[in-house]
């Protein structure tokens, strides 16, 4: 079995959850409009609220973006 598709999928996700990160980011620190946002829907209130918690201890969405890829590097190189 080949985890070459597991370990793309899994950097295909990483740069997906960058781009949602950045944008609830903004949505939450009032630079953008949650209105229409498509983003917002795949997260639940609790995801947000973890965000929120994150984001006002200074953690940026890149941080934590970077730290979902280091999971899961290291997942993929067991």
């Amino acid at each position: 079995m080949s985890y070459d598709p597991l370990i793309e999928a899994a950097e295909a996700r990483h740069k997906v959850l960058l781009a949602e990160l950045g944008a609830l980011e903004k949505v939450i620190s009032g630079h953008a409009r949650p209105v229409g946002n498509p983003l917002l829907p795949r997260w639940t209130e609790e995801e947000v609220a973890t965000l929120e918690a994150l984001w006002s201890h200074g953690v940026s969405a890149k941080q934590i973006a970077g730290r979902l890829h280091r999971t899961a590097s290291a997942v993929a190189s067991m």
